[in-house]
């Protein structure tokens, strides 16, 4: 999906390489220092949970901004803002909804990447499609397909 949709070889008018937006976007909030870049593909597939997820961000990622927050713990507001400091390109997010229920969801990052609307339209119907398809499957993702396979479509 993100090797179809976010493909643009264009950048400041010079025809590039197949790919400039996602180096770009990568180099553009780079903070350098310990821990594993803050804008990325991924480093591997969930196994069981999101958590799993929210639990590699705590260990690998220093906060940036260390802030107090008076909201009460559960709000998650550390959670919130620390996970919202890491740009993966299928992130989990979890919040609240009007009824202050919480939710967990996947912001997949690649739909609005188009160049315009007609092409985040035609991506998401790409990803709903593709997502049915594999859906009908019995086997998982990552038996038919390894991570680092997966990243190098990029």
């Amino acid at each position: 999906m993100l090797a179809i949709s976010a493909n643009s070889p264009y950048l400041f008018g010079k025809d590039l390489w197949d790919e400039t937006r996602i180096p770009l976007f990568e180099q553009s909030v780079e903070i350098g220092g310990p821990g594993k870049r803050r804008v990325c593909f991924g480093y591997g597939y969930l196994q069981q949970s999101l958590m799993e997820c929210f639990a590699e961000n705590l260990a690998e990622y220093p906060a940036l901004l260390p802030l107090v927050n008076d909201a009460p713990a559960e709000k998650l507001a550390h959670l919130k803002f620390h996970n919202g400091t890491i740009w993966r390109w299928n992130r989990p997010l979890i919040d609240f909804d009007k009824s202050n229920k919480p939710h967990l969801r996947i912001e997949h990052r690649v739909v609005p990447a188009g160049l315009s609307i007609a092409d985040c339209f035609a991506n998401a119907a790409f990803y709903y499609g593709l997502s049915h398809g594999l859906s009908l499957h019995h086997e998982t993702v990552s038996d038919c397909l390894a991570f680092d396979a997966a990243k190098k479509l990029l």
